[in-house]
């Protein structure tokens, strides 16, 4: 039976499954003794660093050869290097994206109940690993909620200032995201009134914070308390007066018929991507159809129908509830859009102190070209440095001399200024 010491060198020259092999013996008939136990760990944490990025399957079963180790909790250092090695198994990129979630789950189911080391660097960076990773973890909630804030250091509150100066999402703010969403998403009221406490000390130490005042209106709307709701939502909506999902919440708020009708309308004028917005026409639809006004009710049902159809998504018992109403088979599929801009222009009025941003109209600079047309197969063209349009050439062939004028705009892709022709003289 080797000695610790010698167990130690097999170690240090890589002779890992020789010092495995040694330390389980030695363990075996000295089951008590911490400084073998210790050795263990360390052992297979070794074996972990090997396996973190070439066998998945492997590393999950070394991570719970670890806990069987029951390594004492003081170790600090020994735990340190665990959270290191589970982070590089994390953000491996060899796991396909399918294949990510269940390892995640896997991971979670062991480490939940190890005294794992927290409020430390390795635990932090392992944490914004998780969530960046597994954003599409079904269970990336509840790991979030076994975070919790108490694991975070003070620099965890504070937001990421990036090389490029791009400050990014504190991670306590993540984390909090992902716990709001879960508890949300699940409807579980007792855990909601119980984490709501922690939401509220979170909105009033980190009032920079964007999304916990949202998400707290969205537990007290949950617990059916509206008035909260609202009151917590009125600040938020001033700083996102453009996003329709802040005046879609107001409108879930709201307890009044025409106030909530008036909200509605302002969320159905924000521009969205095609998609984004389809649990939103049905909400708005519901909203119209109990205010009687069917032919709008109709269109808005017709509408998020057709994107769910465009992305073959199924109808939801809503909708199709909706459609089978008479009154639908007898309306007309119309919205009066100028009522819905006075609507929204209402609802604005519910708003104190909010911020419209102001159209500018800053001096535009123009300049007169004339000089030959160089003719690009595309079917736009350039004189000297000024770029024709395709839509502004008709009968013009390459190598004509053209004239006209040209105004100042700037190029995104070649990230610079340039002219632009807007006329071309006849």
């Amino acid at each position: 039976m080797l000695t610790p010491f010698e167990i130690a060198v097999l170690r240090v020259n890589g002779q890992l499954d020789e010092a495995y092999a040694a330390v389980c013996q030695s363990l075996a008939a000295n089951p008590d003794n911490i400084e073998l136990r210790r050795l263990l760990g360390f052992i297979i944490c070794d074996r972990m660093k090997l396996s973190a990025t070439s066998s998945p399957a492997l590393f999950i079963d070394q991570l719970r050869d670890f806990r069987r180790a029951a390594v004492p909790a003081s170790e600090t250092r020994l735990y340190d290097n665990l959270l290191w090695n589970i982070r590089a198994f994390v953000l491996d990129e060899h796991k396909s994206a399918d294949q990510l979630p269940q390892y995640l789950t896997a991971l979670f189911d062991v480490i939940r109940d190890m005294p794992i080391r927290r409020i430390c660097a390795p635990f932090s960076l392992l944490v914004s690993a998780v969530l960046h990773r597994g954003s599409k973890w079904s269970r990336v909630g509840e790991f979030a909620y076994w975070c919790g804030f108490d694991c975070l250091r003070d620099e965890d509150f504070r937001p990421f200032l990036t090389k490029e100066g791009k400050h990014l999402m504190a991670l306590a703010e993540q984390l909090d995201c992902k716990i709001a969403k879960m508890l949300l998403d699940t409807n579980d009221q007792q855990r909601i009134r119980t984490f709501i406490p922690q939401q509220e000390t979170l909105c009033l130490q980190h009032p920079n914070y964007v999304y916990p005042p949202y998400y707290l209106a969205k537990m007290y709307l949950c617990l059916g308390n509206s008035d909260k709701a609202l009151s917590l939502l009125l600040p938020f909506v001033r700083k996102k007066p453009n996003e329709f999902w802040v005046w879609e919440l107001l409108a879930e708020a709201a307890t009044d018929g025409e106030m909530q009708l008036a909200f509605f309308c302002k969320a159905l004028l924000c521009k969205t991507r095609e998609g984004m917005n389809v649990s939103l026409l049905q909400n708005a639809a519901t909203c119209f159809a109990n205010a009687g006004l069917y032919d709008a009710a109709r269109y808005l049902i017709d509408k998020a129908s057709r994107i769910r159809q465009n992305h073959h998504w199924a109808l939801t018992q809503p909708l199709l509830s909706m459609m089978r109403q008479p009154w639908y088979a007898a309306a007309q599929s119309h919205i009066n859009q100028r009522r819905v801009e006075q609507k929204a222009a209402e609802a604005e009025t519910h708003i104190p102190h909010l911020k419209k941003k102001t159209a500018t109209m800053p001096p535009v600079e123009t300049m007169p070209f004339s000089g030959t047309l160089h003719l690009n197969a595309k079917g736009f063209g350039f004189v000297k440095d000024v770029y024709i349009p395709a839509r502004l050439l008709t009968c013009q062939r390459n190598g004509d001399t053209i004239s006209g004028l040209a105004e100042k705009r700037f190029d995104k892709k070649k990230n610079q200024w340039g002219f632009a022709a807007v006329k071309i003289n006849a």
